[in-house]
């Protein structure tokens, strides 16, 4: 390991051993920095020592392990700046190891030619809980573009640290399977042609999870996987990071067995994905529970914003998005198709229907929503230069009864065809109140707002039911019903009324445009005769 020149000793190479001694980080007084986690103690090895050169051309693979083999009851394994060329994985099978460069830019780990399909290093055996492993201040890169594996691979293991690293040219940046406790901060991963991030735990095995201040960004490659593919685990946060340029931004979808529950993403950033930004289903069978995005972003996908979809066996519950915004996506900001209890709060939508404008809409209901969702304190229409594209604030889809639906206090204004579509559907127990823009069943205290009711297919109907009503309160309030043909009025079964004014002489019904004559009609049509209703 590098050391100062002894006194009296060393003729001749005095050069040689200072120059490695300063290569590394020291103190004034001669005395090695701490690297990292170096602060909780243990002997360093440098992999100089063990025959690694760090030229870029010779093979360090070797040199690197039998440096992890040497450090065997725990220390620091130091690799001085340069570039180590490795064309087999490096492999830490061992507790209290850290692996620590010099800086991502002074410290490189490139995989050889020919070895594209290597994990460059792996952490565990898969088997035995390997505990506290610190990997930070490194570069992981290719001489060409990896074809599968990862840079880096948990495998059971407790307690890792991962930071200050740059991850490039991979087919996987980091796979952690079964393992817990995990930190991964302060780090760059670029051009992954798969996944940039793969979380897969078991049932119960895996849980607190910590990912801040990560950038995932694919500039220079074609990406087919996700910016994090989440396949199981609890208790994790994801605060301060972004994930551009993927199929999807963030997918989860764990397999039957597995759950993801009780995460939170705070101050995210999921961006330009090919699919959807954030993509939330059980297609794989696995339960999905306990979700909060706080101040997240999707934006510019291809497809939607948002997309929450139960097209499986897993459960889908318990998800908040709060102050999220979804802008200019191809399709919706948001497709809810599934799951119970999931809430908008205080969320913007808008400039969506990039694809095709005004055809989609910026929230979007559909038949597999579960119970007990709401949209509130939402914006979803034109806004913040994002362009009037969007067909409806929020489209609810129709052949289907929403229970416990709560769609109140929205901004819905400067959508296309309107505020709210109800097409078809059936709110049960539920209310939609307060807000603003052209509304379907809206609740109003003040002002002069339209009803509409937008058909778009044949024997379309709207419902009121359990002793609902349709109350229009105020002055200059109306009810129009205009129709080409067969505009009907009908009070069926129980025999219902039309109550016109009540205790006021001064209310009246105005009946216009009847027949003057009997001709044509049929028995129980009405005519005028003169001022005076009659009845055929």
């Amino acid at each position: 390991m590098p050391r100062l020149p002894s006194v009296g000793g060393d003729d001749g190479n005095w050069g040689t051993i200072l120059n490695d001694y300063l290569g590394q980080e020291h103190n004034t007084d001669g005395s090695h920095k701490k690297h990292g986690v170096i602060d909780s103690g243990g002997q360093v090895y440098n992999v100089k020592a063990y025959g690694a050169l760090g030229n870029g051309s010779t093979d360090d693979t070797t040199a690197i392990n039998n440096t992890l083999t040497a450090c065997a009851a725990g220390g620091v394994v130091y690799l001085p700046p340069g570039t180590y060329i490795i064309s087999n994985t490096i492999n830490i099978t061992s507790n209290n190891i850290s692996f620590v460069g010099a800086g991502a830019g002074a410290t490189i780990l490139k995989a050889a030619s020919g070895s594209e399909g290597i994990a460059m290093v792996i952490v565990g055996n898969g088997t035995d809980t390997l505990a506290h492993t610190t990997i930070s201040k490194i570069l992981f890169t290719s001489q060409n573009q990896k074809t599968a594996n990862q840079a880096i691979k948990l495998q059971k293991a407790f307690k890792t640290w991962i930071y200050n690293v740059r991850i490039e040219k991979q087919y996987n940046g980091i796979h952690a399977f079964n393992s817990t406790e995990t930190f991964f901060r302060d780090s760059d991963i670029r051009d992954t042609t798969n996944d940039a991030i793969i979380w897969e735990n078991a049932l119960q095995s895996g849980y607190d999870f910590y990912i801040n201040n990560v950038v995932a960004d694919n500039p220079d490659v074609t990406n087919l996987g996700n910016g994090i593919s989440w396949l199981g685990g609890e208790n994790f946060v994801i605060q301060n990071c972004d994930f551009l340029h993927f199929k999807d931004g963030f997918h989860i979808h764990p397999a039957t067995g597995h759950h993801t529950r009780f995460g939170f993403f705070i101050n995210a950033e999921f961006d330009f994905a090919s699919d959807n930004n954030i993509n939330i289903n059980n297609t794989d069978g696995g339960d999905i529970i306990g979700l909060t995005f706080t101040n997240t972003w999707t934006g510019t996908a291809t497809n939607y914003g948002v997309l929450i979809s139960d097209n499986g066996s897993g459960e889908i519950q318990g998800i908040r998005f709060i102050g999220h915004k979804s802008f200019h996506n191809g399709l919706a900001g948001f497709r809810l198709a599934g799951g119970d209890d999931i809430h908008l709060l205080g969320c913007d939508v808008v400039g969506n229907s990039q694809t095709t404008a005004n055809t989609r809409s910026g929230i979007e209901l559909s038949v597999n929503v579960g119970s007990n969702c709401s949209i509130i304190g939402c914006k979803s229409g034109n806004g913040y230069q994002q362009g009037d594209t969007q067909s409806y604030g929020i489209n609810i889809d129709g052949s289907h009864t929403y229970t416990n639906i709560n769609i109140s206090n929205n901004e819905l204004d400067n959508n296309t065809n309107g505020g709210i579509n109800l097409n078809d559907a059936v709110i049960s127990e539920g209310k939609i109140s307060n807000n603003t823009g052209r509304l379907i069943n809206q609740v109003y205290e003040a002002g002069t707002p339209e009803i509409w009711l937008t058909n778009t297919t044949t024997n379309h109907t709207s419902k009121i039911l359990d002793d609902g009503n349709l109350h229009i309160e105020g002055e200059n309030q109306n009810i129009w019903i205009n129709g080409a043909t067969n505009a009907n009025v009908l009070l069926a079964t129980g025999g219902g009324k039309v109550g016109i004014g009540n205790n006021n002489p001064g209310s009246k019904l105005s009946i216009t445009g009847l027949p003057t004559s009997p001709a044509g009609l049929s028995s129980g049509d009405v005519w005028n005769n003169g001022g005076v209703l009659n009845i055929v």
